[in-house]
């Protein structure tokens, strides 16, 4: 269905990030130290005629990873692999193994989530933290990193495609108003972690991890957003002006939505899991 257009994180120095503007062809930069699976995956997503697909939030789903990379299109994670009330310890780690192994045979884009963010740092605790989670993200992932320092070296905060912004939250109007910015100014800026008043937190407006859709959320009106974190209770894709919320994945349905987007259009997939995820 085609819907219409209308760190603070403290890490050893061998876990040195690796975060940088990810833009589309038109105006792409490769930096250095880029892994080079990423570099290889941004070099390539876009010269073909497939759409982009955009996955929301997972908490756990990992039977859609593998459904969405069988597709074999350019793929975008939105983030919040982790921390989840009904899936299993395992089913989390399957999920954020599987997204982060994606990353690195260049198969995929995967953005950080707040609950991602959790466990990096501190003071960015999210409902659903588990200490035994914490210690499992220490185990090995390859190559001598463990799955901890694979989501800091591999996950972005912001991805651009097809004239879509594609964050884990999004960037409010709101915020570049209050802290008299441009959007340019924003991302390079780099401080993503506000917490807002909807969330619990001391800042007026959250930020690109956690601006709330339903309170906080307001499109900017000269750039496309795709966004997650706010789960849509209905399951139906939430769309404010040309902005749109695409966390619908955490409900029982056995057929699944996803996103494909292509020549600033955004249109509704279904994908059809074939036991309950």
């Amino acid at each position: 269905m085609y819907i219409a257009n209308n760190e603070d994180f403290v890490e050893t120095a061998e876990e040195a990030a690796v975060y940088t503007d990810m833009k589309d062809k038109a105006g792409l930069k490769i930096d250095k130290d880029i892994p080079l699976s990423v570099a290889s995956y941004i070099d390539s997503a876009h010269a073909g005629e497939q759409p982009t697909i955009v996955v929301g939030d997972l908490h756990g789903k990992h039977k859609i990873v593998d459904a969405v990379l069988a597709l074999n299109q350019p793929v975008v994670f939105i983030g919040d692999y982790l921390d989840s009330f009904c899936e299993s310890f395992d089913s989390q780690i399957k999920t954020i193994t599987k997204v982060l192994d994606a990353v690195e045979n260049g198969k995929a884009i995967a953005l950080m989530g707040n609950h991602e963010m959790s466990y990096l740092n501190p003071d960015m605790k999210s409902s659903g933290y588990n200490d035994s989670m914490s210690s499992l993200l220490m185990s090995d992932f390859r190559n001598g990193k463990t799955i901890r320092s694979a989501m800091h070296e591999l996950l972005l905060p912001y991805y651009f495609a097809e004239g879509f912004l594609i964050s884990h939250a999004g960037v409010s109007n709101k915020i570049l108003k209050y802290t008299n910015a441009t959007l340019d100014e924003y991302l390079d800026e780099r401080k993503f972690g506000d917490i807002g008043w909807a969330r619990g937190g001391d800042s007026r407006i959250g930020g690109l991890y956690w601006c709330d859709w339903d309170e906080e959320f307001e499109p900017i009106p000269y750039q496309r957003q795709i966004v997650g974190h706010s789960v849509r209770s209905d399951g139906k894709i939430g769309v404010k002006m040309n902005s749109y919320c695409i966390d619908v994945l955490d409900h029982g349905y056995k057929t699944k939505t996803i996103v494909e987007i292509k020549d600033g259009r955004l249109s509704t997939r279904n994908i059809k899991i074939k036991h309950h995820v």
